[in-house]
């Protein structure tokens, strides 16, 4: 065959090829190149230039053995091979429709951001971007030209943890619209956004532990400092308690002993009295002794309330007849520049005790107000009746028992008390006012302790002071006495025994007695007493019993005594006061018991009462 015609069908063949390829692949600027090579090599081949032609089939097979791009080798290919190639990728791939709407995920994928199967097939992939870098998907990016994006973003993924990623996007451009699209590629950022958030939970949870460590913290040093000031508190009205208990042991004994004493001195008093009428300067001498005795009594018994250990009466007391009648007493002794007021809100307050000794306990704290008012002001009681509950009775520096009380206030409007002083202000002989002896209020808190009440004061400075004092209710009626008897001298003799230690006491008492028409034995101990009772009995009518003698006990006496005669009248006597023991020998045959804190008149009606009351036993 002619050479001609061989180069005419040769060249023929390239550029059918060429155009082949170049239809098949316009959009790939590899297969134009391709084309464009084969047409050039037709134009060779039919000219027969050989240097020309062996250029361009060196290019031609240089361009068809190159290797393509991962990328351009999966452009190529139809939809279901496309989508096993990107499954089949070993990066973290995702497919997107140009809308951005995942259509093919790699296995990789779906793994790293905790997904299964096909899950995240159909979801747009900004819904997966936390933040504001979210990637824009515009029709721009499938104009020739276009580039690959590169963006760092964080995606958020099934589990709720987030993963910050450098995306990059590159825009699929092909004839089969359905097959464009982005091609995105995921590579993890070297720290996990999870390890961040992890780390941020746990600042934030030992910031709340430490925040709450420390409000419990406070809360306990809060405590701790309310329990060490409630300790203090604690500590010091102990200390208080103990310190007036001490006191009150000195001053009950003192005042036991000098109300023994004050007995004889002022019974002979009354004796040289009585012995020496007509000499007016011994009588002058004689009364001024009585009147010390009296002043000294005084003193000795707010000793004795303080301490707890007088003479106490346990009959029921109306109170509102009581503060009227010592309303009455003051309005005639007070100055007129203070004013009285009374506020009775309970008319039938009633209390069990002894009423000399709640009458001495409102005058104490009375002319405590007045001391309290020098250039004049308002004095003011109240009566009312009030509900100390437990919770009150705990918090008490009392011992009271929860229920009704009757509270008694006095109040001035003098000028207060220092506050470092009310702690001291219930102790004998403390006071801050230039004269007195300082043992009022003392003797106002023993004789309320007795009572088994409470007191307390409120005062501020210049504004005035408020003295409550709180007793037991009671419902028991207050009984109506009168009097009938009028004798100041016995009708009958009476023998009577007195056992009395101290020479002064017994002396003196065997002079009053005898003046009243006694006839008097004394014996000054227990010993000498039993054996002349035994020898004497039959011709004694009564015994006068000192309480505390140096050889016996009293309750021994007593019985040694009853067990000489069971039908003895003994009275005991004492100026030391054993409620217990008292009861204990009334309960076994004692007739009465009197104080030697009683003057010289009041001890001479006792004894005439009791011969009265006695008097169809002692005779029969």
């Amino acid at each position: 065959m002619d050479l001609v015609y061989i180069r005419i069908i040769v060249s023929s063949l390239l550029i059918v090829v060429g155009l082949y390829t170049y239809l098949k692949n316009r959009n790939s600027p590899r297969s134009i190149v391709l084309s464009l090579l084969l047409l050039i090599l037709a134009i060779v081949v039919y000219f027969h230039i050989p240097l020309l032609s062996y250029t361009v089939i060196i290019l031609f097979v240089l361009t068809a053995t190159f290797p393509r791009s991962q990328i351009e080798r999966y452009t190529s290919l139809d939809a279901q091979d496309f989508i096993t190639s990107i499954n089949d990728l070993p990066l973290n791939s995702l497919f997107l429709d140009p809308e951005g709407t995942i259509t093919v995920a790699s296995s990789a994928t779906t793994n790293l951001l905790s997904y299964r199967g096909e899950e995240l097939i159909g979801i747009k992939f900004n819904t997966l971007v936390t933040g504001k870098n979210k990637p824009e998907f515009l029709i721009d990016d499938f104009l020739a030209g276009a580039k690959v994006k590169e963006i760092s973003c964080t995606l958020k993924k099934k589990d709720k943890t987030f993963l910050p990623i450098q995306l990059s996007i590159t825009p699929i451009r092909k004839v089969d619209t359905s097959q464009s699209g982005y091609l995105c590629i995921l590579s993890n950022q070297p720290v996990a956004l999870t390890e961040l958030e992890s780390l941020k939970k746990q600042l934030q949870e030992r910031t709340k532990n430490l925040t709450q460590a420390n409000l419990n913290l406070e809360k306990v040093i809060e405590e701790h400092k309310k329990t060490e000031f409630q300790l203090k508190q604690s500590m010091e009205k102990l200390r208080i308690s103990e310190r007036l208990k001490a006191l009150g042991q000195l001053a009950g004994g003192v005042a036991h002993d000098f109300k023994n004493q004050l007995f004889g001195i002022a019974a002979n008093a009354r004796l040289i009295k009585g012995r020496s009428r007509d000499n007016e300067k011994v009588l002058g001498f004689a009364d001024n002794i009585i009147n010390a005795t009296h002043h000294s009594s005084d003193l000795t018994k707010q000793l004795l309330a303080f301490a707890r250990k007088g003479t106490y009466q346990c009959v029921a007391i109306a109170v509102p007849p009581m503060i009227t009648n010592l309303i009455t007493l003051l309005e005639r002794t007070l100055d007129k520049k203070i004013r009285i007021t009374s506020q009775i809100l309970e008319p039938k307050a009633t209390i069990i005790g002894d009423p000399s000794q709640i009458e001495n306990a409102l005058l104490n704290c009375a002319f405590n107000g007045r001391d309290a008012m020098p250039k004049g002001g308002e004095l003011s009681f109240i009566v009312e009746t009030v509900h100390l509950d437990e919770s009150y009775c705990k918090k008490s520096d009392y011992d009271i028992t929860p229920g009704d009380f009757i509270h008694i206030g006095i109040k001035d409007t003098g000028g207060g008390i220092e506050k470092e002083n009310i702690g001291q202000i219930f102790e004998p002989f403390f006071t801050t006012k230039d004269f007195g002896h300082g043992l009022g209020l003392a003797a106002v808190y023993g004789t309320i302790k007795e009572h088994n009440g409470a007191i307390t004061i409120q005062s501020e400075l210049q504004q005035g002071t408020l003295i409550s004092l709180y007793i037991p209710s009671s419902q028991v009626e207050v009984p109506k006495r009168e009097r009938t008897r009028e004798l100041d001298h016995l009708t009958h003799p009476v023998s009577l025994l007195v056992i009395e230690d101290e020479v002064v006491v017994r002396n003196a008492t065997n002079n009053t007695l005898q003046e009243l028409g006694f006839t008097v034995h004394t014996k000054s101990n227990g010993t000498e007493a039993l054996t002349f009772y035994s020898e004497n009995h039959s011709s004694i009518n009564m015994v006068l019993l000192d309480m505390m003698l140096p050889d016996y006990d009293v309750e021994e006496l007593f019985d040694a005594l009853m067990s000489i005669n069971s039908e003895s009248h003994i009275i005991l006597w004492s100026a030391h006061t054993a409620p217990n023991t008292i009861a204990s020998l009334k309960q076994k045959g004692a007739r009465a018991f009197i104080d030697k804190g009683t003057d010289i008149p009041q001890f001479k009606e006792i004894m005439l009462d009791l011969v009265e009351e006695l008097e169809p036993k002692i005779h029969s």
